[in-house]
């Protein structure tokens, strides 16, 4: 259960910003999780695993093409001799004790500890663990010494490991293991179930059956049923994402007999980013030919295509996108596929990104478009364009594209914003928007941004409207630990209520705050939502947005 008890859930809320009629907003949320079915917990635990352990191998098989290239260049490693004529202890210690970074010298510290090794054995990363250096350079080098020790004889190089301290086994075991897995996984897999420590055993055999499955997805199929049972779903999956990962058109064949939304979710992008990659039309008449039952996931594994399909040949992507139907949300909000080509053209030629625009269907999916093209905008300093871009939406959507852009803009040069109030922030609607995005975000950051002087111009450029809506961030919930006990008892999560009152006017639309506060909260905790509900479990998202006028101070009469 470590995965869920070391997440942080960052949850992102809005505050509405005034300064006149004295009322008063609060906005509140509570999210609870609970669990209808036993295998909830598994899910949420096996798609956290699963990406973790991705990571781990992609970084293994880098660290490990490095190590074949010493290996090939040495073959003669059981007959090695010092080419230094230095003690590679004392030149160890020289290197730690001179004046030069640790990274700097990482080749010759690898070279090094490889000398070391030869010539005591694998004890020796113990005292290399013990050096005083660069923690990370150390973690390093240790992971690839031990990786080129275990290609002459993995087995003898494991049990010499089991001796070293624990805190050396966590580094060096798993980086032999998944050597081993490249050479004979069945004889490392009895090696490691025959190990006392079961949180060490059972750690050690996912490592086992990851790199395994990188290795030779297809002898993972042929052994399941050499394995434990209760690896037997693991491997498979493994298998399944190893083969999206380097063959993805076969691939395809497994999403038709599985049943779990969330796994088929996952290996279904995964085949969409890698086919994508290797072969862009060929996934693209994948995508759009499709037959899952789930929209979501056909939704995700479109956007993955046409965002890669963007950079390439950008006329077709928003044509193919425009073809499929728009998606709606658990929240209830419209996407359709074009924004996701918009925002991707942006990054390179924002001029062709902003004539796509007019193609883009209206609503959700409009604004989010413009909002793309706006972020790149800012984040260019074109600041005159952005605002101008603004003009060309309706009313009731310019007012959340400039909210959008001016917070972006609050929040990476607010001493420009706060100097162009006078000069291409022009209209008095607009100083009142860009003045309440640069109080919230002077509220936000502890009133750091602006002086006092500052702050009462500004609010005085707000006195007669209505207050502008800012996207904040309301706080960390460190929740994992909750959520984890809750779901293993079948019980309800609530997560600490997180509240903001601040001022705001008469005329501030509470359910246009909440529909927006749902949206975000959507996005940001989308994947473990996602996961619970995918095994059943009942989801439940709540949004209370209330306002609250106050009360006159009165005097108190003597």
């Amino acid at each position: 259960m470590s995965g869920l008890s070391k997440g942080r859930f960052r949850v992102l809320g809005l505050v509405g910003l005034g300064v006149f009629v004295g009322a008063s907003i609060s906005a509140f949320v509570t999210i609870a999780i609970s669990n209808n079915l036993n295998e909830t917990k598994d899910v949420v635990l096996d798609a956290k695993n699963s990406e973790a352990e991705h990571s781990t191998i992609q970084t293994s098989e880098v660290s490990r093409q490095v190590v074949d290239e010493k290996h090939l260049k040495n073959p003669q490693r059981d007959s090695f001799k010092s080419t230094s004529g230095n003690d590679p202890s004392e030149t160890w210690n020289t290197l730690i004790n001179d004046n030069v970074e640790d990274i700097a010298q990482l080749r010759r510290f690898l070279e090094l500890a490889e000398e070391m090794v030869q010539m005591e054995g694998i004890r020796v990363l113990g005292r290399i663990y013990d050096s005083v250096m660069d923690s990370s350079v150390r973690d390093t080098i240790l992971k690839s010494v031990a990786q080129s020790a275990a290609m002459d004889d993995p087995r003898s190089v494991f049990h010499e490991a089991m001796l070293l301290p624990h805190e050396v086994q966590d580094l060096v075991l798993p980086e032999i293991v998944k050597t081993w897995a490249g050479t004979d996984p069945l004889i490392a897999f009895d090696a490691i179930s025959n190990l006392n420590k079961s949180g060490l055993r059972v750690s050690l055999q996912e490592t086992l059956i990851g790199a395994w499955a990188e290795h030779d997805a297809q002898d993972i199929f042929n052994s399941l049923e050499l394995l434990p049972e209760r690896l037997r779903a693991k491997a498979e999956e493994l298998a399944m994402l190893a083969i999206a990962r380097y063959s993805p058109a076969d691939a395809v064949q497994f999403l038709e007999n599985m049943d779990d939304t969330s796994k088929k979710r996952e290996l279904a992008r995964t085949i969409a980013e890698h086919w994508a990659k290797s072969d862009i039309y060929d996934a693209l008449n994948w995508a759009t030919s499709s037959q899952l039952s789930d929209e979501r996931t056909k939704y995700d594994i479109l956007s993955i295509v046409l965002r890669e399909l963007a950079d390439k040949d950008p006329e077709l992507a928003m044509q193919t996108a425009l073809n499929q139907p728009l998606y709606e949300s658990a929240f209830g909000f419209e996407s359709g596929l074009e924004e996701v080509v918009v925002e991707q053209v942006a990054r390179y030629d924002l001029d062709k990104a902003i004539a796509m625009l007019s193609q883009v269907r209206p609503g959700d999916t409009r604004i989010d478009a413009y909002n793309s093209v706006g972020k790149e905008l800012i984040l260019n300093a074109e600041y005159d364009r952005a605002l101008m871009l603004g003009q060309q939406l309706p009313e009731d959507e310019r007012k959340k594209y400039l909210n959008t852009v001016l917070s972006l803009w609050a929040q990476e040069e607010p001493d420009t914003l706060l100097a162009s109030m006078d000069s291409i922030i022009a209209t008095p609607e607009l100083k009142q928007q860009a003045a309440g995005t640069l109080l919230a975000h002077n509220f936000l950051n502890g009133g750091s941004i602006l002086d006092q002087d500052q702050v009462e111009q500004l609010q005085g450029l707000m006195a007669e409207g209505e207050p502008t809506v800012v996207r904040m961030e309301m706080g960390d919930l460190d929740g994992g630990s909750i959520l984890q006990r809750a779901i293993e008892q079948g019980g309800t999560v609530f997560f600490p209520t997180t509240q903001g009152t601040i001022t705001s006017s008469q005329n501030f639309d509470p359910e246009e705050m909440q529909k927006s506060l749902q949206k975000s909260l959507e996005e940001t905790l989308g994947t473990v939502l996602k996961d619970v509900k995918a095994a059943g479990g009942n989801v439940e998202v709540k949004t209370d947005v209330k306002k609250e006028v106050n009360k006159p101070e009165t005097e108190d009469s003597d």
